[in-house]
């Protein structure tokens, strides 16, 4: 919409918060897969680092040791 109202690739990238190259691609996903062109496929983007699982464990385990902290930051030698 934002590029069919005359906005540069640039402009439309900074209001969508996505890429230049991102942008660039939409006209044409548009035009050769319509809607369903533009919708964001799993798969696509950086691995977590750590299962769902593993980050939920993870995280409370900071949480565990920020409230043994006295003061400071946690730092890799904190038990």
């Amino acid at each position: 919409m934002h590029l069919q109202n005359g906005k540069s690739i640039q402009e439309v990238s900074d209001i969508t918060f996505y890429d230049e190259k991102s942008v660039k691609a939409w006209p044409e996903l548009f035009v050769i897969s319509d809607d369903e062109g533009l919708i964001e496929r799993e798969g696509r983007g950086r691995s977590p680092r750590l299962p769902c699982v593993e980050e939920e464990n993870f995280k409370f385990s900071l949480d565990k040791l920020q409230e043994n902290r006295q003061r400071g930051r946690i730092t890799v030698f904190d038990n």
